[in-house]
């Protein structure tokens, strides 16, 4: 029940602080969508595509970018950004 009351805690946090920063968090969440096509693409691309299948695109703006990204996601996109 403790870990489901914290749950639920950290993300009545998260909410309130989303509604009174929405440009700030509209930013974070583009940012973060950023990363995961990234991430998402090379995965495909090195290990899961197979003969034939298309390779998923690697857009300029996300390889130049990736530094930002992984200090603020993490390398694998495994780090949540906390807002309090």
């Amino acid at each position: 029940m403790g870990m489901l009351s914290r749950t639920l805690f950290e993300a009545a946090v998260d909410a309130y602080w989303v509604a009174e920063n929405p440009a700030e968090a509209e930013r974070l969440a583009a940012l973060q969508f950023r990363q995961t096509r990234l991430l998402t693409a090379e995965r495909w691309n090195e290990n899961e595509r197979r003969e034939g299948d298309p390779a998923l695109p690697l857009l300029l703006e996300d390889l130049e970018d990736r530094d930002e990204l992984a200090k603020l996601f993490g390398t694998k996109g495994q780090r949540l950004v906390r807002f309090f």
